[in-house]
């Protein structure tokens, strides 16, 4: 198929050629009758292959025909010839050779009525055959970067490219947020060993006001990191609506432009030519009206552009013909060829035969440029039509590709930051909690119990060790592209589960509550199911830490067939349950850890007073999606 799309398009306009000239030849006897198309169509064949020399040798065959067998001046048997020759070489020439082609060809047109008005009306028909020839190519590359851009796009890996987003996105998060909860972390450290023999108030009052700010920078990052996905999806369906408010069918300022500028070539030539007549300007008035409508309303710009000529003949008025109806013409033709619309295709047919017999009934030496003009036009249009179709479709491509890749890369960016947003939460958050906590509590026993304030500051001094570890190790995790099961599965081995909350409750002890820890049931050999138990406990435990300071807290972690069941219960000793509860980011990031291993979370005040979270966790069943 390729093979015979190339051969029709190397015969095609060499059959076109060369039939025209035969029309037109005919009548003038055999010799030129067979000479003169032969070899137009003879140059024409070789137009896509060498069309420098097929383009000279059209001028030389059209030079032949005047000088050897005197055809008659007025006789288009070369126009055609000329036409297609000019077009191929703005679509398939090089741009240095086009000069003096056209200027051969222009000549050659112009030499056989060698007057002003007839070289300027050679030298505007040559130059526009040229322009759309280069505009056809110009169409045409348009088009093919186009493809070429949708099959690239079409070879790139969404995933590896979602993964090199994440990739850059957990570099900025390592700099932005946690070499910040980091610094906070070590000041109260180095805060607590300055107060460890001193028991000094302002190193413990430093620590109370680091924690104070550490937590409001927290709660900053985690809103912050949660809040970009939303922001993300705001920005998207704003500039949807911006599209969709963009009117497709805005009115076009360029048709309204080119038909005044064919009402001032009109508007000469009239004058030029038979001067003004009422009739003629009453009846040529409707095909600049045709231009104007020409793409916002093809199918009546060809009606508009029909009544014209039909007015003329039954009015019997004679139109002014010449450059500006040409290009009015050749406009409207364009303009409707380079649609699919089989109506409009209709409406331009009817239009131009009563055009051509106009032309024919008043000026039939027009006839043939006026036919020439028409089928250039209409070729011109159905090229230039087919490459807007093939752009149009690359960019939609592209503009899919790019939305999905986007996407793809957005989901994998929102699971990046609400992972670090989880991790983040539950490695610093419990540690900024006890350290306050163990602060005041140095702070108030500094003077009557020595012992005891000491040993808060050891606390401060152990628990802040233990965060700096767990953040540097999620500073490699970030690196590593694992943070999530990874920086889950490794915060607490598995066969450690009742050792770690054991240590958890006795952290909590210090920091004054009152803790019953009770473990029933054999232990989970899932790293996932073991870290989230934990990390339900500890985040439930550090709520009760700030909100309910002093009260007693029971724990209980239970294993049965369907799974693992955790509760965590205080009693609001320090004035019960918040209104409206404890939902912050530890709970929203425990909801989804548990939904991710399939189980269910719930939490909230009690009847009596007093906070309650409770979940179930399965165990043994596959997981989409890690936590």
């Amino acid at each position: 198929m390729p093979a015979r799309r190339r051969w029709w398009r190397e015969v095609g306009p060499a059959a076109a050629g060369g039939a025209w000239a035969l029309v037109w030849l005919v009548p003038g006897g055999p010799a030129a009758a067979v000479v003169l198309p032969a070899a137009l169509a003879g140059s024409l064949v070789w137009m896509r292959r060498r069309v420098v020399a097929g383009a000279l040798g059209v001028a030389a065959a059209m030079a032949a025909g005047r000088v050897l067998f005197d055809v008659a001046a007025d006789n288009p048997w070369d126009l055609a010839a000329a036409l297609i020759a000019l077009c191929a070489v703005g679509r398939h020439g090089p741009a240095r050779a086009a000069p003096p082609v056209v200027v051969a060809l222009w000549t050659v047109l112009a030499a056989g009525d060698p007057t002003v008005p007839t070289a300027l009306f050679a030298a505007v028909l040559a130059v526009a055959a040229w322009a759309l020839g280069a505009g056809l190519r110009h169409r045409a590359r348009q088009a093919a970067r186009a493809v070429g851009r949708a099959a690239a796009l079409a070879r790139v890996d969404a995933s590896a490219r979602a993964q090199q987003a994440v990739a850059e996105e957990r570099a900025r998060l390592a700099a932005d947020v946690l070499a910040v909860i980091r610094g906070a972390v070590q000041r109260m450290r180095d805060e607590a060993a300055a107060a460890a023999d001193s028991l000094a108030p302002e190193p413990l009052a430093a620590i109370q006001e680091e924690g104070r700010r550490a937590s409001a920078e927290l709660r900053r990052m985690l809103g912050l990191l949660r809040a970009e996905q939303a922001s993300a999806a705001a920005d998207e369906r704003a500039a949807a609506d911006e599209r969709a408010a963009a009117d497709p069918a805005r009115p076009r300022v360029v048709d309204p432009l080119l038909a005044g500028s064919l009402a001032a070539v009109w508007a000469l030539e009239t004058t030029a030519a038979a001067g003004w007549q009422p009739a003629t300007v009453a009846v040529s008035v409707w095909l600049l009206v045709a231009v104007a409508l020409r793409r916002a309303r093809a199918i009546v710009a060809c009606l508009v552009a029909t009544a014209t000529p039909a007015l003329a003949l039954l009015l019997d008025v004679r139109l002014g013909y010449g450059l500006w109806s040409g290009l009015a013409a050749a406009l409207l033709v364009v303009a409707v060829t380079t649609e699919r619309d089989p109506r409009a295709w209709a409406a331009a047919g009817a239009s131009a035969a009563v055009l051509l017999v106009d032309v024919a009934s008043h000026t039939p030496d027009d006839l043939g440029i006026t036919l020439a003009t028409l089928v250039l036009a209409a070729l011109a249009g159905y090229g230039w039509g087919a490459s807007t179709r093939v752009h149009g479709a690359a960019e939609a491509r592209s503009a899919r590709l790019q939305a999905q890749h986007a996407a793809v890369a957005e989901r994998a960016l929102r699971a990046a930051r609400v992972q670090l947003a989880r991790e983040l939460h539950d490695v610093t958050s419990h540690a900024v909690a006890v350290m306050v906590l163990q602060a005041g509590a140095a702070a108030a026993l500094r003077e009557r119990d020595p012992p005891r304030a000491r040993t808060a500051v050891r606390t401060i001094t152990a628990t802040a060790a233990e965060a700096l570890a767990q953040v540097d190790e999620l500073f490699g995790l970030l690196d590593a592209g694992t943070v999530g099961a990874a920086g889950l599965a490794a915060a607490v081995p598995a066969a450690d589960l009742v050792a770690a909350l054991t240590a958890l409750a006795e952290r909590a002890r210090h920091a004054g509550l009152r803790v019953r820890l009770d473990v029933v049931g054999a232990g989970v050999s899932d790293p996932a199911v073991t870290a989230t138990t934990y990390r339900i406990v500890q985040e439930a435990l550090t709520n009760a830490m700030r909100h309910a300071p002093g009260s007693t807290v029971a724990v209980r972690v239970g294993r049965d067939d369907g799974g693992v069941e955790v509760c965590v219960r205080d009693d609001g000793a320090a004035g019960g349950a918040l209104p409206g509860g404890r939902g912050g980011f530890g709970l929203l990031g425990l909801g989804e850890r548990v939904a991710a291993l399939g189980g269910e979370l719930s939490s909230g005040p009690l009847a009596g007073g007093g906070f309650e979270v409770r979940a179930v966790l399965p165990v043994g069943r596959p997981v989409g999606t890690p936590p």
